[in-house]
């Protein structure tokens, strides 16, 4: 991995963290060889394998660089609702959301700043929120979302639009697990990625998240989709189990992989170690721009967020 010194500034999120992919041809070669088994069960027409990679480090970056602490993690129904989207913005490469709409109500709400024009903050907004709502979204994409949110070290919460939760804000087993196909479901698969990754669950009163460990486990995208595919429902269940009633504490200590289920640490340490975290100094956010999957530089979210824009 190239120093954090040497890296452009749009490769760093507001933390200063370095990420573990740097372009798409990093990750195109690492899934390339097992392209075949990470298509095994999607069901709609994908692009050919280094177009998926562009697309994938897209995701990765949007959801690192997003100006959101926290993403929204929860059913279908939670893209349907649009004071969710008006607040909190959404996570994509292609949004599949009403552009001009979006535009209107940020115009009517946000205090738009000199220098900032509407449709940067409009392309900041549905690129880089908080809820993932992607056109042709499949696993491999929501996992490469995931990841770079997971690296960034934002916070996680669910949202109950559409879930009954049980004690402790805890989502109902059928959203969690596939028992006919013996798989999880899209956020069973999220929560494992998190508790692979030293996140802490928590339950507060208005439901449960997930705040990140000081260093978390950075694991590359085949690294983590290993662990998380021989994972079983009884390893969602005990993680959430240790959902505690939220209080404020200090920063919790980093997690090492013994805070996890045993299961869980089985299976990671069968693998190669994560890659460590590596700090940098903050950067302001500049329009983006990062080398595609042929090596040419394209551009990614424009972002240049000030620290007090909450927009």
């Amino acid at each position: 991995m190239a120093s954090a010194s040497s890296l452009p500034s749009s490769y760093t999120d507001s933390s200063g963290a370095v990420p573990v992919y740097q372009s798409a041809t990093e990750l195109y070669k690492e899934i390339r060889p097992q392209w075949a088994k990470i298509i095994k069960h999607v069901g709609i027409q994908l692009k050919p394998p280094k177009a998926e990679a562009q697309r994938g480090f897209d995701a990765y970056m949007n959801a690192m660089s997003s100006h959101m602490p926290i993403v929204l993690l929860g059913a279908e129904n939670m893209r349907e609702d649009m004071e969710l989207i008006y607040n909190m913005g959404t996570l994509a490469t292609d949004p599949q959301v009403d552009i001009k709409d979006i535009s209107k109500h940020i115009a009517l709400t946000h205090d738009l700043k000199p220098g900032k024009p509407l449709k940067m903050q409009v392309e900041r907004h549905v690129k880089a929120g908080a809820i993932v709502n992607d056109s042709n979204w499949w696993i491999f994409r929501n996992d490469l979302f995931m990841l770079g949110a997971i690296h960034a070290g934002k916070e996680f919460h669910i949202s109950y639009a559409g879930i009954k939760p049980g004690r402790h804000g805890i989502p109902p087993r059928e959203v969690l697990w596939d028992d006919k196909n013996k798989r999880p479901r899209a956020l069973g698969r999220e929560i494992l990625m998190l508790a692979a990754s030293g996140f802490t669950p928590k339950f507060f009163k208005r439901g449960l998240s997930f705040v990140p460990p000081v260093i978390n486990n950075r694991y590359t995208y085949t690294q983590m989709k290993d662990i998380v595919e021989k994972c079983q429902p009884e390893m969602i269940d005990r993680y959430l189990a240790q959902a505690a009633r939220f209080a404020l504490t200090p920063s919790p200590s980093p997690s090492p992989p013994s805070s996890l289920t045993p299961s869980l640490e089985d299976l990671s340490a069968t693998l190669p170690s994560p890659r460590p975290f590596t700090a940098a100094p903050p950067y302001p956010f500049p329009p983006s721009t990062h080398a595609d999957a042929s090596g040419k530089e394209s551009k990614g979210v424009r972002m240049n967020p000030d620290s007090d824009d909450d927009s």
